[in-house]
């Protein structure tokens, strides 16, 4: 009985090909189809015209259009007697659809968070014509600068502008990737119909649609990865060339230019480049034990290459990448066995941040698209292990060594088969709110092992070369379900561009946001200390070109200042320390709460969510004498707050009762008064509790208690009701 499940699910299948017999090469229904793709295009535009003034709702065009791009093409590459050909033109016409749909949504700025990082890096590359520029909201990012220098160079080369050039980078590494996908899916299976089946499936990770399609490093970085794994295979499937001078050099050559891959890949991406050396050092290990010593010794040079580059561009870069990642490793290990223990509580599936629910539809096609996937690894798994490798290519091979535990001599299939184990792993991730990056960062790497796994299933179970035009039209439909349950769980708020959103990322900028970002790098000149919240300083950073004081990078992180009630002396202390010169509050932000779960950075207190800021909160500054109000458009306020930070301050009291009275940073908040329309001092009033003459780490503690137990009691008494949202701000006790 036991034996007879085993056979089912494929274990010791026979080794032959899984190729069927193909027509002649010919472009088929591509042409067709990418004309049907462009006119679904075209009428996707149109739809986010009319969203933009909220006049159409963006999912009425967005789901139609996506249906009309990929139900076609994926019906296509499913059915068996399709040329090679054709099925890459059909690959690439999904690919560059889908990206597009992107782009129409914000076709002139960019729209992810991410992409204003490394724009503010590639301006800095342009600008000050040298790497390594410090970065306060992504610090480790210049450290990785491949993608800001291809950028420059095409700036340069074009002489348009980064915005053009980086939409068309990210589009030539979409074709880049799904290409080099197919490519690797093909050498291991030897099979183009598997290897078009594999690269559709490996689109429908949750990475794929959205962080993939971005200008951000890893985009860059995964194409370097592909190609090195794809290098390494012709490698390692190439017969010994003993004698042959011809193919001696020509295997010189591939090794040569796989180095190069190698230590661009190792300047792309942290995280990615150490993801290679883990791949080939797999595949290497994978070899020796199934005795192919050439493939195991080819691919395991490879190996110490990728760690040699990566260990040498960490030593020039400053080495900024290990306390990130570690960072990152240990924050989504602690939510993840938090959520096991039960001592941490999960994350809401299909609810955004804000408290949005995606609707059932939604639900339904994920989860769908999740029990499609493991269908596919329980039913491929032992078949993609079993699948025959290159040995026989060798002149000096012996012959392949007897299955064990169904695995032959193909060390690539063998690990990537291996590597589905990680994906119930990254799915269990997703369930915390900790854990969620890393889940989601996992995929695109697990999906090369699921794609092939879940590829060679369906040909060998599912379709199989002789099937029924309704059979592979019934897996067409199957690839479909998990393309789009793959964007849909990485699916951004807006699919469209539409009316303005207030802490909602790319939905939050518009031109007002934008000119006045301008206005202080016109008025105020660049590198000035701002802060502000999410959206804003990403502005300020790119077409201001301000320096942005950030929690990392300053020890200070002042939104909390912003969204205070009152202006406290330990708000005071912390635009001190972390000397900034400005503030920009944008006033807009009362409207909505944080679209993706917070206003300023990640980490920042989850009561700053309950409800939307008071205006009342965020314009207390104007009450501070040392403050000025230098910039209003009538939704965003620029503050300056330099006189609070220097230690001469450029304004003084106005006399009372004859007396000048010196304005000094630690008498200038409780003793300042306003009656009406002016602003006095009044030097009897009992000021904030004056610092003792104490350096010890202790009393630094009591007066940073005390002076937040002062706040706090403030804070305690008032009620406040938000009527824009219906709930009380501030709760007394």
């Amino acid at each position: 009985m036991i034996a007879t499940v085993f056979r089912w699910l494929g274990y010791g299948c026979d080794p032959r090909g899984l190729d069927c017999v193909e027509p002649a090469e010919s472009a088929g229904w591509a042409p067709l189809l990418a004309l049907v793709a462009a006119a679904a295009l075209l009428g996707m535009a149109f739809a986010e015209r009319l969203s933009l003034v909220g006049s159409f709702p963006a999912e009425a065009a967005f789901w139609p259009g996506v249906a009309v791009i990929i139900v076609p093409a994926a019906m296509r590459i499913a059915w068996p007697r399709v040329s090679r050909t054709e099925r890459i033109w059909l690959l690439n016409v999904v690919t560059i659809s889908l990206y597009l749909t992107r782009v129409i949504a914000s076709p002139t700025t960019f729209y992810g968070h991410d992409e204003y990082l490394h724009w503010s890096s590639t301006i800095d590359v342009l600008e000050r014509h040298h790497l390594f520029t410090v970065n306060t909201l992504l610090q480790v990012g210049p450290s990785y600068p491949a993608l800001e220098i291809v950028t420059a160079a095409l700036v340069q080369l074009t002489g348009l502008g980064v915005i053009p050039c980086a939409i068309l980078l990210v589009g030539v590494l979409r074709l880049l990737c799904v290409s080099l996908v197919f490519l690797v899916f093909e050498a291991v299976s030897r099979s183009s119909w598997v290897a078009a089946l594999a690269a559709v499936v490996y689109m429908a990770n949750s990475n794929f649609y959205t962080f993939l399609g971005s200008f951000s490093y890893e985009t860059i970085a995964v194409d370097f990865l592909f190609a090195a794994i794809f290098v390494a295979l012709l490698v390692s499937r190439r017969p010994e060339a003993r004698g042959t001078r011809s193919a001696a050099a020509s295997t010189a050559g591939l090794v040569v230019v796989n180095a190069a891959i190698l230590f661009a890949l190792a300047v792309s991406h942290h995280l990615t480049s150490w993801i290679g050396v883990l791949i080939l050092a797999s595949v290497a290990v994978a070899a020796f034990v199934r005795g192919d010593r050439r493939t195991g010794w080819s691919v395991g040079a490879f190996a110490l290459m990728a760690f040699l580059a990566n260990e040498v561009w960490k030593s020039v870069s400053g080495g900024r990448a290990d306390l990130y990642i570690e960072d990152l490793l240990a924050m989504s290990l602690r939510a993840f066995f938090g959520f096991l223990r039960g001592s941490r509580a999960g994350r809401m599936l299909f609810e955004s941040a804000d408290g949005a629910q995606q609707p059932a539809v939604y639900r339904v096609v994920a989860i769908l698209s999740v029990a499609l996937v493991s269908a596919g690894l329980v039913v491929g798994f032992f078949r993609a292990l079993g699948l025959p490798g290159g040995r026989a290519a060798s002149a000096s091979a012996a012959g392949p060594k007897p299955a064990v535990l169904g695995m032959r001599d193909n060390a690539f299939a063998i690990v990537l088969t291996l590597l589905t184990f990680l994906f119930p792993v990254s799915v269990a991730m997703r369930l915390t709110g900790g854990g969620w990056e890393l889940g989601n960062r996992m995929s695109a790497f697990v999906f090369l092992g699921v794609g092939l796994v879940v590829a060679v299933g369906a040909a060998r179970v599912w379709i199989t070369p002789r099937a029924s035009r309704t059979r592979a039209a019934f897996a067409g439909l199957g690839l479909v379900v998990l393309l789009v349950g793959g964007m849909i769980s990485e699916l951004p708020p807006d699919l469209l561009a539409g009316p303005y959103r207030a802490a909602a990322d790319g939905s939050s900028v518009e031109p007002m946001g934008i000119a006045t970002a301008e206005w202080t790098r016109e008025w105020l000149g660049e590198g000035r200390r701002f802060a502000s919240d999410r959206v804003n300083r990403l502005l300020l950073a790119t077409y201001g070109g301000q320096r942005i004081v950030t929690q990392e990078q300053d020890g200070e992180e002042l939104g909390l200042t912003i969204f205070d009630p009152t202006f406290s002396p330990w708000d005071r202390m912390m635009v001190q320390n972390a000397g900034a010169n400005f503030l920009l509050v944008d006033l807009r932000l009362q409207h909505a709460r944080p679209l993706f779960g917070y206003y300023f950075s990640a980490g920042e207190p989850r009561d700053l969510h309950a409800a939307p800021p008071l205006a009342a909160d965020l314009e207390k500054f104007d009450d501070l004498l040392q403050v000025g109000r230098i910039y209003d458009n009538g939704y965003e306020v620029v503050y300056d707050v330099g006189a609070l930070v220097e230690e001469t301050p450029r304004n003084s009291a106005a006399p009372i009762d004859g007396d000048t009275v010196r304005l000094d940073r630690a008498s200038s908040v409780a003793r300042t008064v306003k009656e009406r329309d002016k602003v006095g001092y009044d030097a009897a009033s009992p000021g904030p509790p004056e610092p003792p003459d104490s350096d010890s780490p202790g009393a630094a503690q009591s007066l940073k208690l005390e002076q937040g137990a002062a706040t706090a009691s403030s804070l305690g008494g008032r009620v406040v009701v938000n009527q824009d949202e219906g709930v009380l701000r501030h709760v007394a006790k």
